[in-house]
């Protein structure tokens, strides 16, 4: 569809909606969404309750069912379990730092894991929040308590089964969702319909001959060239902000990922012979979600010339804004829909990754190590209960303090990165000490911290003006600083690494001997808690005897 002079109003015709011309001059829509919901409160409600409840009793009845049906020796074999959480085997921080490196580098972890997964809530609850309330209208401090609601009910009631079940059942629902926005931005849609459209109308919204003064377009708006990109385009892979923002969420993931013990507790609760396959599929799998979501209805917010503002952006509103544009009040049920999936998944995982460290590395560690599968059931379920609603409390002051999602993404890996390599090594290098892994966390983290102040107040008194990359600035030179400063300690025997890799041949040997003492190592994890959990049993009763 061609394009209207860029002096005309509107600019372009598909996008006539967000324009309107008043006393000779052409005015754009000041935001997408303007303060006003697209759905009623009531649909909101019932999304986050109705889907919360639903799923609680679903999962929960599934995990009785497969309990009863399956009976002792079953449940004896799946941890987590009602009833046979004591089987728990021990998260991935309990079973290598405190018999390695002592209890200064477990508790210096410990505080890292928790750092982490507070972040992690934090940016699933802020995310979810800021959508629900943008599309239904619901009281956004009233949804960063009521998003957590259903997961608490039935995590509570199945532990790691019930979250196995819901995440399985939530993501095929949230990859059913994704395929629908993709079909309809590229093949369904009378507005886009087809990549070659799509294509076109990308090209004519970044075009140089675009006017982008105020009031056409406002600040914070796309329109025209983008900088740092290749000519200013849409469609290329070289772009400055895209590469600066990929060097942050490869070290804000890799943080996210190795410090969150959510994944250990699934790694070790898995079969030996599952968990390599489960987690190179499910790693597959992630990539295809933000890949298609941000082609689909990324691009699309663009090639629609939506008048979405960064705040809007920052705040994760730009696939509802595009699922509206092109389905209406259907579109944003959708949406809707998927978002509470992913965030209510998820959420389960950090519920379950907090009650395994407070469970295992904290009460049984320090507190109460001869605690029976009873007492650490009870706590654990305490603590999936106390979690759920401080998080809740912390998105509200989150967002009273008027953080956003994006600025939390940006800044997990200045506060989480510098574990990464640390824990690394732990599993990987039979040199690495207590010392240079405690100096090289903290150390890192604080640099980043330094490094990350320092570079705003730079920014702020002149230095740079362009407010648009203050987070990336930030965020890159302060992860930057964090993921090195681990290497430094270990840097010669990197180096030897690196020069035989090619070329060395007990360098694979090596490797596949490793792989193979690690899998023996989980595969006996469970019969070894199982038989140290008999023999302080035993112990007791002996006591009693006498």
């Amino acid at each position: 569809m061609a394009s209207s002079p860029a002096t005309s109003c509107p600019p372009f015709k598909f996008s006539a909606k967000y324009y309107h011309e008043d006393a000779g001059a052409c005015f754009r829509q000041a935001s997408f969404f303007e303060g006003k919901a697209v759905l009623n409160q009531g649909v909101g409600y019932s999304v986050i309750l109705g889907f919360g409840a639903f799923f609680a009793v679903f999962t929960s009845f599934l995990v009785w069912l497969e309990k009863s049906g399956l009976g002792l020796l079953q449940s004896c074999r799946v941890p987590m379990l009602p009833g046979s959480m004591e089987l728990v085997v021990l998260s991935g921080m309990q079973v290598e730092l405190p018999s390695r490196w002592g209890t200064a580098a477990h508790i210096v972890f410990l505080t890292f894991c928790f750092m982490t997964n507070i972040i992690v809530t934090a940016m699933l609850l802020l995310g979810g929040s800021a959508v629900v309330n943008a599309l239904t209208g619901v009281n956004i401090y009233a949804a960063s308590f009521l998003i957590p609601l259903g997961v608490i009910v039935y995590t509570l009631a199945g532990g790691l089964k019930a979250t196995f079940l819901a995440s399985y059942i939530h993501s095929v629902i949230v990859h059913v969702v994704l395929v629908i926005f993709v079909y309809l931005v590229y093949v369904a849609s009378n507005d886009l319909g087809s990549p070659s459209t799509v294509y076109q109308r990308l090209l004519e919204v970044s075009s140089k001959a675009r006017s982008c003064q105020d009031p056409i377009s406002h600040v914070g708006q796309s329109c025209g060239p983008v900088n740092g990109n290749y000519k200013g385009s849409y469609v290329t892979m070289l772009s400055s902000g895209g590469l600066v923002f990929g060097i942050i969420n490869i070290v804000g993931n890799f943080g996210t990922v190795f410090v969150d013990n959510g994944y250990w507790v699934s790694a070790i609760a898995a079969r030996p012979s599952s968990t390599h396959k489960g987690y190179l599929l499910g790693g597959l799998v992630w990539f295809a979600v933000p890949f298609s979501l941000a082609t689909s209805l990324g691009l699309g917010a663009l090639a629609l010339d939506l008048p979405i503002t960064a705040t809007e952006a920052s705040h994760g509103l730009v696939p509802p804004a595009t699922a509206i544009a092109l389905m209406g009040k259907g579109g944003s049920v959708l949406l809707l829909t998927m978002l509470f999936m992913a965030v209510t998944s998820a959420g389960s995982s950090e519920l379950i990754a907090v009650s395994s460290l407070c469970t295992y590395d904290i009460y049984r560690t320090y507190i109460n190590p001869d605690a029976s599968g009873k007492q650490i059931l009870k706590v654990s379920r305490i603590v999936v209960l106390v979690f759920g609603c401080l998080m809740g409390i912390l998105a509200v002051i989150l967002n009273k303090a008027g953080v956003s999602l994006g600025w939390m993404y940006l800044a997990m890996g200045v506060f989480i990165g510098s574990a990464v390599i640390p824990i690394a090594f732990m599993l990987l290098w039979r040199k690495a000490n207590a010392t240079g892994a405690i100096l090289g966390t903290v150390t890192g983290c604080l640099l980043g911290i330094i490094t990350w102040l320092t570079v705003i107040r730079a920014i702020q008194h002149g230095i740079l003006h362009i407010l648009a990359v203050i987070a990336i600035a930030w965020g890159t030179i302060g992860s930057a600083v964090i993921i090195v400063l681990p290497l430094v300690e270990s840097w010669e025997t990197i180096q030897n690494v690196l020069l035989g890799m090619f070329t060395n041949d007990r360098l694979i040997e090596k490797m596949e001997e490793l792989n193979f003492k690690l899998q023996t190592i989980i595969s006996a994890m469970p019969e070894a808690e199982r038989i140290y959990l008999l023999e302080k049993e035993k112990a007791k009763k002996k006591k009693h005897q006498k």
